[in-house]
């Protein structure tokens, strides 16, 4: 596998420039302005994802997940990171769906679940991740067979754009 971990993000001491990307981090808690990911780091991703797949041709875009993903402590130095570019690349197929931009904030999280039918109470798609956003992300997980953590990893991004798409 290839781990990549962004070089940045803004806080005190540290000011955003005009091109970085907010992103939440997995259990909703923070959205981050964080530096995008230079055109050495996607390259060598792509390249060396290219070697991958030739090595283990059985391996398809949907085999691919965040490190995040399956690290107990669900770290937070890849959100953002532009997963449809990469595998698209990859894999020379533009049709790769981009399950991860739609839900890198809050608010589109929020927004799905609603559209799914989860109750998001009274503030519904308000981008603030409370006690009543983190209920219908864990019905979710538990309607799906999925672990119920209450984490929005790449398997919950994947799950709820095929429910979305499902519906039309």
């Amino acid at each position: 596998g290839i781990e990549v971990v962004n070089i940045g993000y803004a806080r005190k001491g540290v000011k955003a420039e005009a091109d970085w990307i907010k992103a939440a981090t997995a259990n909703g808690k923070t959205e981050y302005l964080i530096q995008p990911w230079t055109d050495e780091q996607i390259d060598m991703c792509i390249s060396l994802g290219k070697h991958i797949q030739k090595r283990w041709p059985h391996l398809t875009w949907d085999d691919h997940h965040d490190h995040q993903d399956l690290c107990a402590g669900y770290k937070v130095d890849s959100i953002g990171f532009p997963f449809a570019k990469v595998l698209r690349a990859i894999y020379d197929d533009a049709s790769i769906p981009d399950v991860w931009s739609p839900f890198l904030l809050l608010k589109g999280r929020q927004e799905a679940l609603i559209k799914l039918g989860y109750d998001l109470g009274k503030y519904g798609a308000d981008g603030d991740w409370g006690r009543m956003s983190d209920a219908a992300l864990r019905e979710f997980q538990v309607d799906h067979g999925m672990v119920e953590n209450g984490m929005w990893t790449t398997f919950v991004s994947k799950a709820v754009y095929y429910a979305l798409e499902k519906m039309g």
